[in-house]
């Protein structure tokens, strides 16, 4: 039915058949997909709204970076290092 589509389509094409009251476990088996996946993307369209490519993967980086040791702080590391 709808598993020869991408999967931005897909998520899209689910999200849409949701809203017209479709079952979530019918369209998970006629997209090929697992339970979890739909309801996913139904939050994420419901949190998104305004935006219009809530469809789109969203990077999976860490969003803080881990806070760096100052220059000579790492300098005493290397020594210590040397020394053993």
């Amino acid at each position: 039915m709808l598993k020869n589509i991408n999967e931005n389509e897909q998520r899209q094409e689910g999200v849409d058949w949701y809203l017209k009251s479709e079952k979530i476990a019918q369209l998970v088996r006629s997209l090929g997909k697992s339970c979890k996946w739909l309801p996913h993307w139904i939050n994420r369209y419901k949190s998104n709204v305004a935006n219009e490519n809530w469809f789109l993967d969203e990077s999976k980086a860490s969003k803080k970076t881990s806070p760096s040791i100052d220059a000579e702080m790492e300098q005493n590391v290397l020594l210590i290092c040397n020394d053993l």
